[in-house]
């Protein structure tokens, strides 16, 4: 159908109404197969996790999208199915003659599974499970002996039917525990300062124990995002999350298999201590680059060795001096001109300044490229050295303009780019009266400081909204329109970068355009105000 066509309907019909998996154009909807359990396991299920507490909180170990009726009974009856939507991703069809038992871990954890949904007795409202937790809890809050404990269980299984599955002892109660091995080597050590680690491993054999999120291929490459900075008024924290790259495309980047893996609380930046965070996470990366792990893949019913590879990190500018060595700040900050960089030191700022250091990228025939007049005044300084004294002094070195030079009093007159008391009352006040749909932002009504007339305690994400969405808005009225132009143009520039869906015409667009809206911004700012973080968007697109 033509595209005009389809526009047509659109505006003039609407989109299709709750139509979110587009089972239409081939997406296949894994979560709803999930719920069904049918489709993925035969046979009758289990009652769901919303009705079994217990089997519940097995299934928040495995994560949200482990799947329905994975115990040891559903594996026994599992057949491969030709239609399952990973199954033509498979290299050859698993012959039932190969088949395995699970691994050790794999096993008890399908051994928690099923005494989550095994009856204690025929007839019986609890399970297993349930029974053995608040066996457990009462031996805890009561600090009954192991003794005590073993005599409660032989009582309480005389008393019941004779086809009980009340566990024997209190050995036997440990066995059924899921739980990590640790050495039996036991030192006290007091920590300079406390980290939260959740180990990588066992959620990627997870993966592979249940048919809704087994992927496509058994060795895994991982992305690490670290997103450094999340700081605010009453907590300061830094998370690096690893996510699995060998899922479908639709899957990847969901919010259940980016596995949350280190914490770094505040309130202080690890900065170049950051390695000695990340070591328990290099030392599982490198156990499974080396050697591997034992998993279970329950679509071939085989065990087998798995491994992973670190494709790449993400990690904004700051992180990245942290994370690889390099400096981020000084004349060699920018890691794409590097020594052909042309950064200067300003005199009176003291600071490596990016300023005119965009002309360059512009088209030959573009007319900022003989405009010396609004960019660097016609000196020949050898040694080159925000709205301040400092900068003032260098914009009279640098730049050609002499309406920001001082006055006969002695005093500077107001930049074009600033905002007086009255004006910025006025945009603290929308900003404090901004509604937002729920999730969509935090509550930026508590940002404006009327005191200090600043923004304060914004998190990472409000800043994105704040320079993509309202920054446009925010700034119509209170700056001159050739400000506001060269504003809202950085403003569309970030939105459309970061939008979900960028073609190749749309990067060779941004391309063109970020040189020309930073040029702008020099005509209007003081050197001073172009550091590196200005002057990346030139080189990383």
């Amino acid at each position: 159908m033509d595209v005009e066509i389809v526009e047509y309907h659109l505006f003039n019909f609407g989109f299709v109404e709750d139509y979110f998996v587009w089972e239409y154009q081939g997406e296949k909807d894994v979560i709803g197969e999930i719920a069904s359990g049918n489709d993925l396991h035969g046979g009758s299920q289990p009652e769901s996790g919303f009705d079994n507490p217990y089997r519940q909180m097995v299934l928040d170990a495995a994560g949200p999208n482990f799947g329905q009726g994975s115990s040891s009974q559903s594996y026994s009856n599992i057949e491969v199915d030709s239609s399952h939507p990973y199954e033509s991703s498979m290299e050859e069809e698993p012959n039932p003659s190969m088949e395995e038992e699970p691994n050790p871990e794999s096993q008890r954890f399908y051994n928690l599974l099923q005494a989550a949904d095994e009856k204690l007795y025929p007839g019986s409202s609890l399970s297993q499970l349930a029974v053995v937790s608040r066996m457990l809890n009462i031996k805890m809050e009561n600090t009954l002996s192991q003794r005590g404990y073993n005599q409660m269980i032989q009582l309480l299984k005389e008393a019941l039917p004779e086809d009980n599955k009340v566990l024997d002892s209190y050995y036997q109660t440990k066995k059924l525990r899921y739980k990590r091995r640790v050495g039996s080597r036991k030192r006290k050590l007091v920590p300079y300062k406390k980290m939260y680690y959740f180990p990588l491993i066992p959620r990627l054999q997870r993966l592979y124990a249940s048919h809704a999120t087994v992927p496509p291929t058994r060795d895994g490459t991982m992305s690490i995002h670290k997103r450094m900075g999340q700081s605010g008024r009453k907590y300061s924290s830094w998370p690096v999350i690893v996510t699995p790259y060998n899922l479908p495309p639709g899957m990847c980047m969901k919010e259940a298999y980016m596995f949350l893996t280190v914490i770094v609380p505040g309130p202080n930046n690890p900065k170049h201590k950051i390695d000695v965070y990340l070591q328990p996470l290099i030392k599982e990366l490198t156990l499974l680059w080396e050697t591997g792990v034992e998993a279970f893949d329950i679509s071939k019913k085989q065990n087998f060795q798995l491994r992973a590879a670190l494709m790449w990190t993400i990690i904004d500018f700051p992180a990245y001096s942290m994370l690889s060595g390099w400096s981020t700040a000084g004349k060699l900050a920018c890691p794409y001109c590097m020594e052909e960089t042309q950064s200067f030191r300003l005199q009176h700022g003291r600071k490596t300044s990016w300023f005119d250091s965009h002309r360059m990228f512009l088209d030959q025939h573009h007319p900022f490229r003989r405009d010396r007049k609004n960019f660097l005044k016609v000196l020949n300084i050898d040694n080159k050295t925000k709205d301040n004294l400092q900068s003032r002094q260098d914009m009279i070195n640098y730049c050609d303009r002499p309406q920001l030079a001082k006055d006969t009093s002695g005093k500077y007159p107001k930049a074009i780019y600033t905002m007086d008391k009255e004006e910025r009352a006025i945009l603290f006040n929308w900003v404090k009266g901004l509604k937002f749909p729920d999730g969509y932002v935090s509550n930026l009504g508590r940002c404006p400081d009327t005191n200090a007339k600043r923004l304060f305690g914004m998190k990472s994400h409000d800043c994105h909204v704040f320079m993509q969405r309202l920054m446009p808005i925010a700034f119509r009225e209170l700056l001159p329109s050739n400000v506001w132009q060269a504003l809202t143009e950085l403003s569309l520039f970030f939105k459309d970068l970061t939008s979900t869906t960028l073609r190749v015409d749309d990067m060779e667009r941004l391309e063109a355009d970020i040189p020309q809206i930073l040029c702008k911004l020099e005509r209007i700012f003081p050197p001073g105000f172009f550091d590196s973080m200005e002057h990346l968007p030139c080189t990383a697109i």
